[in-house]
Order: C-alpha cells, then structure tokens, then sequence
C-alpha cells in the first residue's frame, strides 16, 4: 500500500508539473513588428501595405488543407519577402566550409534563424563569419564575400548587413529540435528599412494546427540530394497552409508530412531557419522556425516560439539594442524615390552634369533603446569610391533639431532631404553620394556614415555648353570657355522657347534651331525670337543680352 500510495503521489506530482508547463506554454505573448507610424510614410508611397501588407498575394484562410507546393517568388525587394534573408555562413578552422540558411528579420538588427546554422555541435564552434541579404534576388554567386557596390557588382536590394554576434539556444545541444532556432545581431540597422516581422508565443501546439501559416526561404540541398539540381539557394521559394501535426515527444513542434517530388511539401537544407509566420489583426507574427527533416519519419520539423524561447529572444534583442544611443544614417537616393513603392535598384544610379544640383533623401536611424533630442549635423560628400570618408569632398553641410525616440516610439527615424550641386569642375566619371554625421553625434561614430550599398552611385557627364557668338563670354559659375554658357543653366529656358525638346548629351547650336519660331514672329532659318528668351537669360547672365543676328519684326 505504501508503494501504491507513493506511486499515485508520484503521478500526481508529473501531472501537475506538466499541467504547469502547459498553462505556461499557452500564455499568448505577441512581440509587435517594427514599423513607423503612418505619417512618417512619404506621399505616394503604399507604406500601410508595405507595412501591414494585407493586400499581398500569400496563401489564403482555406486555399490548402495542408502545405502548398513550393513557389518562386521574383518581387523579393517588396514586403513582406524583404523581410526574410539570405544567409551565407563561413565557419573557418576545423571546417573551413560555407553553410546557405534562411532567416527573418525580427528588430532593425537581429535576425532570427535556426541554431544549427550558427553553431557547430561536431565541434561547439561559432561560425566565423555570417552575411545577411534581405531579400535576395537570385542574383550573384552562391558562395562569395559580400559585394563591394563598385563598378561591375551586383547589388541586391537591400544590401547585406554583416553579423557581430550569432548564437544558438544555449539548450541546442544533440540535435535537440526543440531548441533549434538562433539569433544574430546585425552591423546594420537593415530592418529599418525592410520593416520586421512580429514575433509570438503561447497556444497549446494543437490549437494551431487550425492557423494558417506562411513561410519563405531560399532552398539549397546538399550535393547528391535529392533536388540539388532543381534549387540552387539563390533563389527565393514560399509556401504557405496548415501544419499537419505535433510531435509528441514535446508537443511544441508543428511538423508538415513531406510529399513526393521537389516541389510537393520537400523538406530541403538552405530553407533552415525561415520563419512561419501567420496573421493577427493583419500583422504578420512568426511562431516557429524551419528547421530539419524527422530522422525517423517522412516530416519536416518546425520547432515552436515556447515561452522559454520567446524571453531568450526579447533578453538577445534588448542586448542587441543597447542603451546607448547610437544615431545611424543609411540610404542615401535621389528624392524622388519612394520608399516601399518601388524597386530600390531603379534609384541606385543616378545620372547627372557637373554643375547640376540634386535632391537628396536619406534615413537617420536610431536603433537602440535610449533617446536623444538636440541638433544633428552632418557633411554630404562626393567620393571616387563607396567608403564615403572625411578625405573626400565636401558638397555641403547640413545641421537640424530633432527628438530622437527610442526603439518601439513614434519618433526613431527620420527622413532628411538635402539638395547639393556637383561641382562644375569635376571630370566626368562614375562617384558615390554619402553622408557623414558629426563625430559627437553618438557614443559610436564607426556608423555615421552611408558606406557601400547606403551611398548613392552617381554618373557625371561634362558640362555640356552652348557654343558660338549667341551670348557672351562666359561667367566664373560656369565650367565653359569664352564665348560659351553652360547649357545646363538654360536649357529649361530654351526648350520653353523653342517648344521643343533637347537631350542633355547634345550641343545646342544655332544650327539646331529650326526653322522659325511660333506664329507670334516668324525668323530666318537658324534664328530665334528673341524676346522669346532674351529676359531670362539675361537674368541668368546677370547682364544684358544681345542676339547677335538679325531680330525679326513681330507680323
């Protein structure tokens, strides 16, 4: 009887301590997805949709009964795919090898991923390196250093960020499933840009089986797999419908049954570590993470956000914020890009004339959890090289007053707009745009600065002038030798004259005005009206103008 009566003890005590586990399990936690508020997005841009995304194309409430079919998805440079990375992964000596992962985009620097992808249990090593690509396009090669932004590179469209930390469940030990998900904390605050998925915990593992799902990575089986020459890991593959199970062992892993062929429900290496994310109230929240293929059973493993794992997450995110603040400018464009409306590879070139002006935009970040409010200043610069640095030319300096919010406030970016001129004197080639802020900005002035991809690629062309004995000699604004004027000062002018069109890459001589003018004053052939334009350009010269030709008398 005794034994009885502590066996019976015994079982209650299991009961109640899995009874405990599972009330905890099923507290429902959200972490809310980053994003700015909505007067913070530029007229014309569809921010709410990049933002919320609820009129995007994903996998409906009742398309599937369980995982649909891989498909490629070719706009990843939209939300919400510019969310999910690219991860190539290099773990030097005893490896020396390259690993392809996937991940999510969670805070402006930290990415969520599995933990077998940054971390070796064969030898309990880091790996040495990690780049991250949000929203890699299928571009570029599978396995190489990041690219430069220099001549000849492709640039994908977001950049990449480097890791500065990546790490592993500290309980990811023997291939325990349950704990395979990762972390890494970025150099830079890419998800500013990309926005972030929201994270969530809680639900018994069966209540979510009736929640649809979606998930998008970047397949890339093994040599000798089967579908190694179906996906090669550049490009990126979605999917999305219900799970069709738990595993008992834990009940805290969702896993979908694999069908046949590459396309129909695979389990594939390279797809580690992308998020399953479903919605509520139309914000996307991951819950579990993409992990590996049941050793024993045809499945591929999905280990849940438990509470456990959902607190290491937020602790890693705060760390990876910070409290000091710590202010950093990104995406130097031409103004009249719209962030979220457009593909930002359309903007990362930008044609110009010496001596022209351009209006500028770029994002000021400030990616921690402390504030600051006071005045910010910062330099433009023209550099022959992506490094934007002091040693480079200075267009202009710029200086404002702003209340920097912490992360998760209202006010913890900005959108500053500076107009600079290119010099009349500079030679024609290809030269970045970038800015530096001041040194005292922050406590880290490594960042205040738009390198690589952040800086704006520019095409100088020469001044372009008007040529012959029309105006006089020229001014000391402009690039031209005597007897000629910058064209560039007075095309608009002239085009509005002429009514007609002038390409910038021509020179406009008398020889190229056609024949007479509108009805108003008919002139010889290669003349022009001059009352048309005289007024205006003589505004621009600051002097008075004479048409050395024959004026024509109005009719």
């Amino acid at each position: 009887m005794g034994y009885k009566k502590l066996f019976s003890t015994l079982l209650s005590l299991v009961i109640f301590i899995f009874a405990f586990v599972g009330y905890v399990s099923a507290e429902e936690r959200f972490k809310e997805p980053e994003r700015p508020p909505l007067e913070e997005l530029k007229e014309g841009n569809d921010g709410y949709e990049d933002v919320y995304g609820d009129d995007l194309p994903e996998m409906s409430e009742n398309r599937f009964l369980n995982f649909s079919d891989l498909q490629r998805e070719y706009d990843t440079w939209k939300a919400p795919w510019k969310r999910n990375v690219k991860l190539i992964i290099w773990f030097g000596h005893p490896l020396n090898e390259y690993k392809s992962c996937s991940g999510s985009v969670i805070d402006p620097r930290v990415v969520l991923t599995a933990g077998h992808c940054v971390w070796s249990l064969d030898y309990e090593i880091p790996p040495d390196a990690v780049y991250v690509y949000p929203g890699w396009d299928g571009n570029w090669c599978q396995h190489c250093p990041p690219p430069t932004t220099g001549s000849g590179d492709v640039i994908n469209p977001w950049g990449h960020a480097n890791a500065t930390i990546a790490r592993a469940h500290p309980e990811y030990k023997d291939w325990n499933t349950y704990y395979d998900i990762g972390v890494i904390k970025l150099d830079r605050a890419v998800g500013a840009l990309t926005w972030t998925f929201g994270y969530y915990t809680g639900g018994y593992c069966e209540d979510h089986l009736s929640e649809s799902y979606n998930n998008a990575g970047y397949p890339k089986p093994k040599p000798g797999e089967s579908c190694s020459s179906v996906f090669n890991g550049e490009e990126m593959w979605r999917q999305g419908g219900y799970f069709d199970g738990c595993e008992t062992v834990y009940d805290h892993i969702l896993f979908y049954n694999i069908g046949g062929g590459c396309y129909n429900n695979p389990c594939l290496s390279g797809m580690s570590g992308s998020g399953a994310y479903f919605f509520e109230s139309n914000i996307r929240y991951i819950h579990a993470v993409y992990s590996m293929q049941n050793p024993s059973r045809p499945e591929c493993l999905f280990p849940r956000l438990t509470n456990d794992k959902f607190d290491w997450i937020v602790d890693f995110e705060n760390d990876a914020r910070g409290y000091q603040f710590d202010l950093q400018p990104l995406m130097v464009r031409p103004d009249i890009y719209y962030h979220g409306s457009h593909d930002p590879r359309d903007y990362d070139t930008y044609d110009i004339v010496a001596g022209g002006s351009i209006e500028l935009q770029h994002l000021a970040v400030n990616p921690t959890n402390a504030s600051k409010s006071g005045e910010f200043s910062y330099t433009v610069y023209l550099s022959d090289n992506p490094n934007i640095s002091p040693d480079d030319q200075p267009l202009a300096g710029f200086h404002y007053n702003y209340s920097f919010d912490t992360m998760g406030g209202d006010d913890w970016l900005d959108w500053r707009y500076p107009s600079v001129t290119i010099p009349y004197t500079t030679p024609e080639g290809e030269y970045w745009i970038g800015v530096i802020y001041d040194g005292d900005t922050d406590n880290n002035p490594t960042n205040n600065d738009t390198d690589g991809w952040d800086a704006l690629r520019i095409r100088v062309q020469e001044p372009i002038c008007y040529y012959g004995d029309i105006f006089p000699d020229g001014t000391e604004s402009s690039g031209c030798g005597d007897g000629e004027i910058d064209i560039f000062d007075v095309l608009e002018a002239i085009n509005i004259a002429l009514d007609i069109g002038v390409h910038s890459d021509c020179q406009l001589t008398k020889a190229d005005v056609p024949t007479g003018t509108p009805p108003d004053c008919r002139c010889p052939d290669s003349t022009i009206d001059i009352e048309d334009v005289d007024e205006i350009i003589g505004v621009i010269l600051e002097r008075p103008t004479c048409f050395y030709q024959d004026e024509c008398e109005e009719d």
